[in-house]
């Protein structure tokens, strides 16, 4: 009875899903016009994903996953399924975004044109179009490996390029005049960008560059970003979504605290989720019935607007609820810019004349929970109906344009228009606090916890246009503040003796870039019997000056393991980190006051220098002078603090050794060509930087990750925590058991674990199989075969020599999974094996067989 229980859940969830997903693609009854695309267009979805933002991009004006003509999902560039629109944060399943577009509208011969890639709730306003390949075609580029032939132009760890143009008629039909669509004739090449870091992992910005390529000139030009963004876990949870603008909040910088102004529309879902009063943030799985469990969605995604085509262009942030029910399809309208959109709702702007509208109103919409304060004989907006509110004040399926206008486009002429995409984490603190949505929205927003977003949205002004970089050489370095550093106290007064320049604005000139850590050493991975040798080179890592301060900047090395591929899942093994202090001084900036970090950190040579009776004062040590115990200076006071571990002395105080200790270090300006073969290792690189690590005491049953990154001293200054490599940038995954040479040295024979595989070995619940993997238990067995020769076919057999399985095992000889295959116990007819006695075979290139037996209890 409970297994038709199940299967009838499964089927009205799939019945709502449908019925949801058609109310939303086809929301007018009225039927889209479109004519086929000529050509063959070279379309195209690529997923940002280095970051913690998995962000899809598409080559037709559309971000998010909204297919249009057939393309399937899937990455053009790796080949991969993409499954979510925006997934925010990485690895949790969380959707954020349904789609979102550019939209572009002006006056063209007396006649209000708009184009936009999508207008979503008619499946229409498909109006921006790639090439034919090969010049349609996406291009790929990153600064991640100087070697590869995609590092030439790149900007960011990810960068993707798109061109696409508006110059078809007829591919969409204008609902307001009842016409084909009427092209713009535009070309927009669009960049978007994606970093690691943690002060930029958060972000993507995207680049609109765009440009008039008709002849004629396009009038009173207003540009937009639409969004409907959809945020949760699994079937329903684009419904119950709020939106709002979020113009400033309060930062503190080491001269105090300040009001930033960010202008971030956002969405969120309306109460985060919560599950039996509490927020639950990992994805579990009911095994008797294999459905996925809820999770719930405490955060929340934003858009900022970084560059327009002009300065003091008039902006707009409009939000609506689109609905086949008229009285509930409403979006804010002030009353003196009131419009009646012809469709009997005062929501969706259907047709060119009722999107320009909306995009250069100038209207900033009040936030969605705020409806239920907008009373009968309001002085400045429409009131809308008990119910509209109640029910949209809820939560509904909202969407947003935030756009910018009027300007003049020329004919020939091109423009830019930048905006971020930027993820908040646990908007939601308190799970009951959606309770207040509607009744209490005041307390409900107080409740709200925006810092996050703020931070973020910070950072990608920042990234945009670096605060105190001249790019453009005209001497204007941005918007400053002057913070004393220091200070004496004469006669009573306390007087400035030190002072800093702190810049939190750039120049005006965009940068797209951001301070980056030193790179990733060179990693050699060598599996032995029950462990894993790391041997590494940071020849680059320790030589290279940061790209934005022009400073040598590296402090040491991170070791991590993890038993699966999530970046949550990596734990830290071992520390090389450069002896180093940092020095906190008394600010008076603060209330009530508080020592600040200012300055990067000094060495201990340095120390000595400033603050020892000689630079050779061997008796001074900064550790005498904490927090408890401060070093005087006239009137200035200062204590210092390790920074970092100060684990550099390899055997004594990290684990992490130097291969060639008695190797000198080589000064920076040395011409590497002039030096002896014997100051180089095999790989080309300067032996003083070979360092290693052996981690032992390991399973040969279980695969390990394993990556090595490089981090740099920070930079208070710019506030700036430490920077790392990305810790699963690289990672490979490993199994200690013995390699190549070890195998072939000492003629070891193959072998299969766990022999016998029991059904009651719990492996699964033990962490040998299936982590981080919501399929069934039967889907995730795993069988496996050591010491293999790097080219063989392995074949599992019953006792009556019928074949079970084969399996071809083809690796490079030089790989350190190159002697280890798994099987997944699925039978070749894609059943699963069932209890009994086998016989296996593995049989190299040259004909030679080696055999064995296997049991398996089910």
């Amino acid at each position: 009875m409970r297994r038709y229980i199940i299967f009838f859940i499964i089927l009205f969830l799939q019945f709502l899903s449908f019925s949801e997903i058609q109310s939303r693609n086809t929301f007018f009854t009225k039927a889209s016009k479109t004519t086929d695309i000529p050509g063959n267009p070279a379309y195209c979805l690529a997923v940002h994903n280095v970051g913690k933002i998995n962000l899809t991009v598409q080559n037709n004006g559309v971000l998010g996953l909204y297919s249009i003509y057939g393309q399937s999902y899937q990455d053009c560039f790796t080949g991969e399924q993409i499954d979510y629109g925006l997934e925010f944060p990485k690895g949790t399943k969380l959707e954020n975004l349904y789609y979102s577009t550019l939209w572009v509208g002006a006056i063209l011969d007396d006649d209000t044109v708009v184009t936009t890639g999508l207008d979503g709730w008619n499946n229409d306003g498909r109006e921006f179009h790639p090439e034919e390949a090969p010049d349609g075609k996406m291009i790929f580029r990153s600064i991640i490996d100087p070697e590869a032939p995609e590092f030439e132009g790149a900007v960011s760890e990810q960068d993707f390029i798109a061109e696409y143009t508006d110059t078809l008629r007829g591919v969409s039909h204008d609902f307001f005049y009842s016409r084909p669509h009427r092209p713009l004739y535009l070309k927009v090449k669009q960049k978007s960008y994606a970093w690691s870091y943690p002060y930029a992992e958060d972000i993507v910005l995207v680049d609109y560059e765009i440009t008039n390529i008709g002849a004629s000139n396009l009038h009173d030009v207003n540009i937009g970003l639409f969004v409907d963004a959809n945020i949760g876990f699994n079937n329903g949870y684009w419904n119950d979504d709020i939106s709002g603008y979020l113009e400033t909040i309060p930062v503190e910088l080491n001269c105090g605290t300040f009001e930033d102004t960010i202008n971030v529309g956002w969405t969120a879902d309306n109460n985060g989720d919560p599950i039996n009063g509490k927020f639950i943030v990992e994805l579990g799985v009911d095994e008797p019935s294999f459905l996925i469990l809820r999770k719930s969605a405490p955060h929340f995604i934003g858009t900022r607007i970084l560059r327009t085509p002009e300065e003091n262009l008039k902006k707009s942030f409009n939000w609506w609820v689109s609905n086949y029910d008229k009285k509930y399809d409403f979006g804010p309208m002030s009353l003196a810019n009131f419009r009646d959109f012809g469709t009997g709702g005062m929501g969706t702007p259907e047709g060119d004349k009722n999107k320009y509208y909306i995009m250069s109103n100038g209207e900033i919409d009040y936030n969605q929970n705020l409806i239920g304060t907008i009373k009968d004989y309001h002085n400045s907006w429409y009131v809308p109906g008990r119910y509209t509110s109640m029910k949209i004040g809820r939560g509904a399926n909202t969407k947003y344009v935030m756009s910018y206008g009027s300007f003049d486009l020329p004919s020939t002429v091109t423009v830019n228009f930048t905006v971020a995409f930027i993820g908040g984490e646990d908007l939601h603190k308190l799970p009951l606090n959606g309770s207040n949505i509607y009744t209490k929205p005041e307390l409900y927003y107080s409740n709200l916890d925006f810092s996050d977003m703020g931070e973020n949205a910070r950072w990608a002004g920042w990234v945009y246009d670096n605060p105190g970089v001249d790019t453009d050489g005209d001497g204007y370095y941005g918007k400053f503040r002057v913070c004393a550093t220091e200070s004496t106290e004469v006669s009573g007064r306390w007087i400035v003796s030190d002072a800093d320049t702190f810049f939190y604005e750039g120049d005006g000139v965009p940068d797209f870039r951001g301070a980056a850590p030193p790179p990733a050493p060179s990693v050699k991975i060598i599996p032995v019997v029950g462990g894993l040798k790391v041997r590494f080179n940071g020849h680059f890592s320790e030589r290279s000056r940061d790209f934005l301060t022009g400073e040598i900047d590296f402090e040491g090395y991170n070791i991590y393991m993890a038993r699966d591929e999530r970046k949550s899942s990596y734990a830290l093994v071992a520390t090389h980190d450069r002896e180093n202090y940092d020095k906190f001084v008394w600010s008076r900036y603060y209330k009530g006051g508080k020592y600040v970090l200012y300055d990067a950190p000094f060495t201990i040579e340095e120390l000595r220098c400033l603050y020892g009776d000689s630079c050779n004062d061997m008796n001074f040590n900064p550790n005498n002078y904490g927090i408890g115990n401060l070093f005087r200076v006239a009137d200035s006071s200062f204590y210092f603090a390790p920074h970092g571990g100060n684990t550099n002395r390899g055997g004594i105080n990290t684990p992490i050794k130097r291969v060639y200790p008695e190797m000198e270090p080589i000064p920076l300006k040395t011409d590497l060509t002039t030096l002896d073969d014997s100051c180089f290792t095999e790989d080309g690189y300067l032996k003083y930087y070979e360092y290693e690590y052996v981690i032992e005491n390991l399973l040969p049953t279980i695969p390990y990750y394993v990556s090595v990154t490089a981090f740099d001293v920070g930079s208070p200054k710019s506030d700036l925590d430490i920077l790392e490599t990305s810790i699963d940038q690289d990672a490979k995954v490993y199994y200690p058991l013995a390699d190549t040479d070890q195998v072939e040295g000492d003629d070891l024979k193959v072998y299969i674990y766990p022999n016998p595989y029991r059904i009651d070995g719990n492996y699964r619940r033990k962490g040998y199989e299936g982590r981080n993997d919501i399929r069934p238990s039967y889907r995730v067995r795993k069988l496996h075969f050591a010491n293999l020769p790097p080219k063989c076919t392995i074949s599992i057999f019953s006792l009556d020599g019928d074949l079970i399985r084969e399996l071809d095992h083809d690796e490079d000889p030089f790989s350190p999974n190159s002697r280890h295959h798994d099987w997944n116990m699925i039978s070749r007819n894609t059943q699963e094996i069932v209890s009994g006695l086998y016989y296996w075979t593995v049989e190299d290139s040259g004909g030679q067989v080696q055999m064995g037996k296997l049991v398996v209890i089910m």
